[in-house]
């Protein structure tokens, strides 16, 4: 069994000294910029329960005799888990409703919001609610199920209750492009955008990278293409889990990489053979 620290780690939570009072506590998360906390957990020993609003704030559930929140009597089990995905799946529902009517009801940016001119990219299709840009993260059918919303200081949160996993936004048309570049965020995708003019498929958080790779991989070649943070480097003296492969770049597939940048976001390219995408496993 996982540990909650281990639990909370899994998704996304920073936890440096853990308190089991029940009380709830924040916690940065391992995409906040420095003194952020996007995160939180509550924790009674034995069972917890933590979130994280980057990725849209759903509860996620831990009990140490089980590790995944869940009661150890199979029928218990089974009466949880249904309750709640039918929770989940009207949360998913109801935000990716109130997303279209948004978007529906947003201008579309003119390119003067300050992150734009930040990163030293177009707005490329991004809508604008008052000082947030609007990032549409759109499931396998092709239906909004949710946003990242980007403030003018760069603060980036998708909305609560919203599906994220499994979702991605793209710049640039997909359909009939041989090949599709893949990354995190969308700056990256639109630095990558300007300098091909090749389509970008922004996957917005690493653990969306699988499934995007599976759905697009029968009909385009990929090309991945990770952030160069080599500030976060020089803070964390390591490299961020996207630009790192769970194996060697030889077993992963990945070819020699070389850096591109526009001044405004700075960029690791590496080819991705599809016919060994083992490190996805």
């Amino acid at each position: 069994m996982i540990t909650f620290v281990e639990f909370a780690a899994s998704h996304g939570l920073l936890i440096d000294e853990l308190f089991t009072d029940g009380s709830r506590h924040r916690v940065p998360t391992d995409d906040d910029k420095s003194g952020k906390r996007s995160g939180a957990y509550v924790c009674h020993g034995k069972y917890g329960h933590c979130w994280n609003w980057k990725l849209g704030g759903d509860a996620e559930h831990w009990r140490a005799d089980s590790g995944d929140g869940l009661p150890v009597d199979p029928h218990g089990r089974e009466i949880v888990a249904r309750r709640r995905q039918l929770d989940q799946a009207r949360k998913h529902a109801d935000t990716a409703s109130k997303a279209r009517r948004m978007w529906e009801s947003a201008n579309a940016s003119d390119g003067s919001h300050s992150y734009l001119k930040a990163k030293q990219v177009g707005p490329h299709g991004l809508k604008r609610i008052g000082g947030n840009l609007l990032v549409p993260l759109y499931d396998s059918k092709g239906e909004i199920t949710t946003f990242q919303t980007i403030s003018t200081q760069g603060d980036k949160r998708f909305l609560t209750g919203g599906l994220s996993k499994g979702c991605w936004h793209v710049i640039g048309t997909a359909e009939g492009s041989k090949r599709l570049l893949v990354c995190e965020g969308w700056a990256t995708g639109a630095t990558l955008h300007e300098a091909t003019g090749l389509p970008v498929i922004c996957v917005m958080t690493c653990g969306n990278l699988k499934t995007a790779i599976s759905h697009f991989t029968d009909s385009h070649e990929l090309m991945i293409c990770a952030d160069d943070d080599y500030r976060t480097e020089q803070k964390k003296a390591g490299t961020p889990a996207w630009t790192r492969p769970p194996r060697s770049p030889r077993s992963s597939g990945f070819g020699r990489p070389f850096r591109y940048s526009n001044n405004g976001e700075r960029v690791l390219i590496s080819m991705i053979s599809m016919s060994n995408p083992g490190w996805m496993q």
